[in-house]
């Protein structure tokens, strides 16, 4: 690979967050087929968004990344962003509006800084609670010099409580994150499994069981909202108004032609470590239906999300049988493409001069930015 640069993002502040960054995101970063190997193909620079306060641990827990790159730290109260310092704009806002600001003012103070200076950049969006796979980042970052502008993964949320952190000390491969599921998928993870008695009603992806020749299990999934994990920013990165990366990778993507994403696990892989009682399933209990699925597209999609939820994702945890792969792909885009016309015919039927009508028209058909406005 030639050496393009690469930014690694993290947004973190307060102790409790860094040192879940420090047990998890960074020992699965630092694993060899990760930034070790990353590290001589690209010129890393690690960029830290944080508060005053947490400077000095901050300066502690990233020090074992700067054997890779040159390390940056961003504190909000000094760091400019188009008005105003990043503190100062968020200064009116608690919980997560805090968050969402604090989130959409430090992603595009780097998108503009890489914009000005490294036209070629990259930039990695890490969070404080990622287990990635070793060998993920090569392979994002190889499919970046191959002609993609947008590497995504599915995100799937594992109960912090059911693993042990020795796991994934030296980091872990994606097999044995997969091997975990049974006992460890998250309630909110495990409710977007199609077969769930109580499927959720906002699932990010959907998640199919695949019974292969031996009567093992894997699953096959397909993600509305994955995780954007590498990209090349544009400038139209700048007009995202929301924290969702989805909408940062189809902006930096352009069209399908430049989005990638790996086939199966073995290629990448990232999970969240997540507590239990994190964002407990709620809504309505009730199993799949093509009704449901599709008042979920319209009400918190855009028709762009396809071009995402199109790419099957393979958990592979042992030898795969393709026949069996294929034919749950085929499946799963069935039960898709019967939603978005069950969608499209209710959304066609519907009273066109109602403003809420015209609302959600706009959202699910328009673009991008009549998503951020409407969705």
């Amino acid at each position: 690979m030639s050496r393009n640069r690469l930014h690694l993002c993290f947004m973190v502040w307060g102790e409790p967050f860094l040192a879940a960054l420090a047990s998890t995101t960074l020992p699965t970063l630092l694993s060899p087929n990760n930034l070790p190997t990353a590290a001589r193909n690209a010129e890393v620079v690690i960029h830290v968004y944080t508060d005053q306060a947490s400077l000095t641990s901050a300066q502690r827990v990233f020090a074992p990344l700067e054997a890779f790159g040159a390390l940056h730290l961003h504190p909000f109260e000094t760091t400019q962003g188009k008005v105003e310092t990043i503190a100062t704009h968020a200064r009116p806002h608690r919980g997560a509006s805090l968050k969402h600001e604090i989130n959409v003012q430090s992603t595009h103070h780097l998108i503009e800084l890489v914009l000005r200076e490294d036209a070629a950049g990259i930039i990695a969006l890490m969070d404080n609670n990622f287990l990635i796979a070793d060998g993920t980042l090569t392979h994002g970052l190889e499919a970046l010099k191959t002609g993609a502008h947008a590497y995504f993964l599915p995100t799937l949320r594992l109960t912090a409580e059911a693993l042990d952190p020795a796991m994934w000390a030296h980091g872990v491969s994606a097999r044995t994150l997969v091997k975990t599921f049974p006992r460890a998928l998250h309630p909110t993870t495990r409710a977007c499994w199609a077969t769930a008695a109580e499927f959720s009603s906002y699932p990010a992806q959907i998640l199919w069981p695949v019974e292969k020749s031996g009567g093992e299990e894997e699953s096959l999934c397909r993600a509305f909202f994955p995780h954007l994990f590498l990209f090349h920013p544009v400038p139209s990165c700048l007009d995202a108004v929301m924290t969702a990366d989805y909408d940062l990778g189809l902006r930096a993507a352009g069209g399908p032609e430049h989005l990638a994403s790996p086939a199966s696990s073995d290629e990448g892989l990232i999970c969240k470590l997540t507590p239990t009682d994190y964002a407990p399933v709620s809504g309505e209990k009730s199993p799949l239906s093509l009704g449901g699925l599709a008042h979920f597209l319209l009400a918190s999609t855009n028709h762009r999300h396809r071009e995402l939820a199109a790419r099957p994702f393979r958990l592979v945890t042992g030898t795969v049988d393709d026949a069996a792969w294929r034919s749950c792909e085929a499946t799963s885009l069935n039960i898709l493409d019967q939603a978005y016309a069950l969608a499209e015919r209710a959304l066609a039927e519907l009273p066109p001069d109602e403003p809420e009508v015209q609302a959600a028209r706009n959202a699910y058909l328009g673009s991008l930015d009549d998503f951020s406005r409407n969705g």
